[in-house]
């Protein structure tokens, strides 16, 4: 991949064009994103879009984030969700707009799959009393199986208080989505 710089700064991103013409932001760390979020493909014959696709320059470890995706609504909340692959870990960060107490290590999201299995998983992001908490769901090879294999019937998120089952918009976002960060 030939870069054609338009621009430098030492502390700030270098603006460039790749040779297939889509425009990147350098980072100082040696780490890539693309400039406009439409650009976003991993190829010309893939359909993932990524907010984040980069190489830790210290560690070496790859890093992608898909872009945040509503995975359904309730009234005027909604569940915003993003995979990630960190290490070769696979994880869903979750956010839900309305208001569930705190997020905590009790909090949880809960699958309903159309072929009727369910996947429970559990918080492991920090606590966050916010209104708008973001949580952390880590899947092992098992939940990926399973949530590639079967659209979303159902969608339970819980807080410290309370809970809400999310009217799904888009109930093949795992399917659609996973194959981005595996």
């Amino acid at each position: 991949m030939t870069l054609i710089c338009s621009t430098f700064s030492f502390s700030q991103d270098i603006k460039a064009t790749t040779d297939g013409g889509k425009r990147v932001l350098l980072g100082p760390n040696g780490s890539w994103r693309y400039a406009d979020k439409t650009e976003a493909k991993l190829s010309e014959d893939s359909d993932c879009t990524f907010s984040k696709y980069e190489i830790d320059s210290l560690t070496g470890v790859k890093i992608k984030h898909t872009e945040l995706q509503s995975l359904g609504k309730l009234n005027y909340s909604s569940l915003d969700v993003e995979l990630r692959k960190i290490k070769n870990k696979v994880s869903i960060m979750a956010t839900f707009s309305g208001y569930l107490g705190c997020a905590t290590s009790e909090s949880k999201i809960t699958f309903k799959l159309k072929n009727r299995e369910i996947i429970i998983l559990s918080n492991t992001g920090e606590i966050d009393c916010a209104e708008g908490a973001v949580m952390y769901f880590n899947l092992n090879k098992s939940d990926i199986i399973r949530l590639r294999r079967s659209p979303l019937d159902k969608v339970k998120i819980t807080g410290s208080k309370f809970f809400v089952d999310i009217k799904l918009s888009n109930p093949n976002y795992f399917i659609d989505n996973l194959k981005c960060v595996e």
